[in-house]
């Protein structure tokens, strides 16, 4: 778990990723040492990722969607193995609605798209349905986290997600 510290480093850190030990240091008031051990644990536990993120329509992505699943649960496991394994997916995650799972890819040619859903996606034993919501335009896309929206009970929060998605593989 994280605490206020932790907090603040990672919050600073959304604002810019590469500020140096000694400069987080210095904003927040604590030792060098102490912002570097709480930011190799933070690293070291997945609690942060330190990395460049480009914009993929910049870079040469223009067929980017989010695919919809509607699975067999009991082959939950294996679908999300092969969708994690494909290079073109960069997101997936399970959903409690209309579709149980949500992939989200960034390919550079609309065929190619076309081609990953035909041949590879709707391939995937146990996959029921699939639907394709080509994105049309990017508006927003931050992966900052407001710490002052989390609550403070919030330590079990893990655990009701991971029971929720037992109940995908169970339907």
């Amino acid at each position: 778990m994280i605490d206020d510290i932790d907090k603040k480093i990672i919050t600073e850190l959304q604002r810019d990723g590469r500020l140096s030990y000694l400069e987080l240091a210095n904003r927040l008031q604590i030792s060098m040492s102490t912002v570097s051990r709480r930011v190799e644990r933070l690293i070291n536990q997945n609690v942060i990722v330190i990395k460049a993120l480009p914009n993929p329509v910049e870079v040469g992505f223009i067929a980017n969607a989010i695919i919809a699943l509607n699975i067999d649960g009991s082959k939950l496991d294996s679908i999300c193995d092969a969708l994690v394994a494909n290079p073109n997916v960069h997101l997936v995650v399970l959903t409690l609605g209309r579709y149980d799972i949500l992939a989200s890819v960034y390919l550079a040619k609309p065929d190619m798209l076309v081609r990953l859903i035909k041949k590879e996606i709707s391939q995937i034993e146990g996959v029921v349905k699939v639907e394709t919501m080509y994105i049309a335009d990017l508006k927003k896309r931050s992966y900052d986290i407001v710490f002052a929206d989390l609550p403070k009970d919030s330590d079990d929060s893990h655990r009701v997600i991971k029971h929720l998605s037992e109940d995908v593989k169970n339907k």
